[in-house]
C-alpha cells in the first residue's frame, strides 16, 4: 500500500482518493484524503485495500509538465539517433519505446504529433 500511495502521490499531487480496508469484513474502515495524507495515516498497514481516485477535473493534466518536456526531450533525442536506420514507423515506436523505457503510446504520440519528428 504504502509503495502504491508514494507512486499516486508523485503522479496524481494532491488528488482525492479513497482507501477502503477490509471491505465486507468486521474491521471495515474507509479513509479519504490525498496519496500524501494518507502515507502519513497508514504507517504499517495490514489488510486487504481498495483505492478510489478521483478523476481528473476539466483542464487537469495527468503528467508534470516539467516531467513531461523531460519526456518530449528524451523521445527526440532518441529517435533522432535512429534516423539513419530507416525504420518503418512500427519500428522506430519499438526501438524508442526500448531505448527510452517509455510507454508506447506515450511514444507514438510524441514522434507522431509534430511534422518532422520521423525519418521519411
Amino acid at each position: 500500500l504504502r509503495d502504491a500511495l508514494t507512486d499516486m502521490a508523485a503522479s496524481f499531487g494532491d488528488r482525492p482518493l479513497a482507501i477502503c480496508r477490509e471491505m465486507t469484513k468486521l474491521h471495515e474502515e474507509i479513509w479519504r484524503g490525498t496519496a500524501n495524507e494518507a502515507l502519513e495515516h497508514f504507517v504499517s498497514p495490514r489488510g486487504e485495500f481498495v483505492i478510489v481516485v478521483a478523476p481528473l477535473q476539466k483542464g487537469e493534466n495527468v503528467a508534470n509538465s516539467e516531467e513531461a518536456l523531460v519526456d518530449e526531450q528524451r523521445i527526440a533525442a532518441a529517435a533522432s539517433e535512429l534516423k539513419d536506420r530507416r525504420l518503418s514507423r512500427r519500428d522506430l515506436v519499438d526501438a524508442v519505446m526500448v531505448k527510452t523505457g517509455l510507454p508506447r503510446r506515450q511514444v507514438y504520440q510524441s514522434l507522431h504529433q509534430k511534422p518532422g519528428s520521423e525519418p521519411q
